[in-house]
Formats: C-alpha cells, sequence, structure tokens
C-alpha cells in the first residue's frame, strides 16, 4: 500500500499488475487525471479494481460545485454511468457483486457489501 497524489503518481509506466482504488474517486477532483495515471500504470493485461458509492436514482453522475461535508466532502455522486466513466479513460469494464461469489451466510460473515466492484482491465 502507498499513500500519495492519485493524479501524480511516481511509479513508472506500465508497472502494475494491480491497482486497488475503493471509495477513493468520488474525492478527487480531477477524476480524469487519476484514472490517466491508473491506467499509465498498469501493465497491459493489467486491472484496476474500484468500488464507489452509486445512486441508482441517478442516471449521470453529476459534480458538485465544492465538496459536500453530507457527504464526507465528495466532490462528485456517481450516478449509473460509473462504468462508461472507466471505459472513456480506456478500460475494458466489467462488474460484479459479492453475491456472485458468496452466500448470504459468507456475505455476512465477511461483511461484504453488495455494491458492485468494478474490474477495469487495460
Amino acid at each position: 500500500m502507498q499513500k500519495g497524489d492519485i493524479t501524480k503518481m511516481h511509479f513508472a509506466d506500465a508497472s502494475a499488475d494491480f491497482f486497488v482504488c475503493f471509495h477513493v474517486l468520488e474525492h478527487i477532483p480531477d477524476e480524469k487525471k487519476a484514472l490517466s495515471e491508473i491506467h499509465r500504470v498498469l501493465k497491459v493485461g493489467g486491472v484496476a479494481v474500484f468500488q464507489v458509492p452509486i445512486d441508482w436514482t441517478v442516471a449521470a453522475t453529476y459534480e458538485y460545485p465544492a465538496p459536500n461535508p453530507r457527504e464526507v466532502d465528495h466532490v462528485r455522486c456517481y450516478g449509473r454511468d460509473f462504468d462508461q466513466r472507466l471505459s472513456q479513460a480506456g478500460f475494458k469494464v466489467t462488474s460484479h457483486r459479492a453475491r456472485d461469489f458468496a452466500d448470504d451466510e459468507q456475505r455476512a460473515r465477511f461483511g461484504l457489501s453488495d455494491e458492485p466492484i468494478y474490474l477495469a482491465a487495460k
């Protein structure tokens, strides 16, 4: 694990096989730069794993004019278009839910949310 600026990473081009990004992008003002950086550091065939909060009642993501203190300073509200945003950044996207691979007992035991997990392959 590394701590740093996701919009300006110190990793070399094509140096990572995997990149995990859970509940981060909704806090990053320059989402396109962050996705570009993740794409840059992934090797061909590498996969980024994303999870963000999504408002399923909203078709398109919208940006807040300022960080929203009622949503722990989120700068945007993701809508059902999140996978399209990843695709536009150059990724091949699939999504999965915990229920796809774990039964009710396993999800409860391990505290797995049923929010989608997005796999974004380079």
